[in-house]
């Protein structure tokens, strides 16, 4: 009976360090994900106030164009609204 206890013992020490194996590259992953992500989001912001501001820019003179940046709940797909009035 003290055979089998040692042996279940080192199966479940085997797996835990499996687990903990499995995680540290999950988490590596989640991290590499995530900076990523922030700098699509960096990288789209600067386009989008670049191009904002040549708009402004461009119909400054006769009517006010603005595009709005819009944050939906799926940060993959951000909204552009544009706001084109005449002054």
């Amino acid at each position: 009976m003290l055979k089998e206890y040692k042996q279940r013992e080192q199966e479940f020490f085997n797996r835990a360090k499996d687990l903990d194996e499995i995680t540290a590259q999950r988490d590596a992953q989640k991290a590499t994900y995530d900076g990523l992500r922030k700098q699509r989001l960096d990288e789209f912001m600067a386009g989008f106030n670049l191009i904002s501001l040549k708009l402004k820019e461009m119909y400054q003179v006769r009517h006010r164009y603005m595009l709005k940046f819009v944050r939906t709940t799926d940060d993959v797909y951000p909204s552009l609204v544009d706001d084109y009035t005449w002054r």
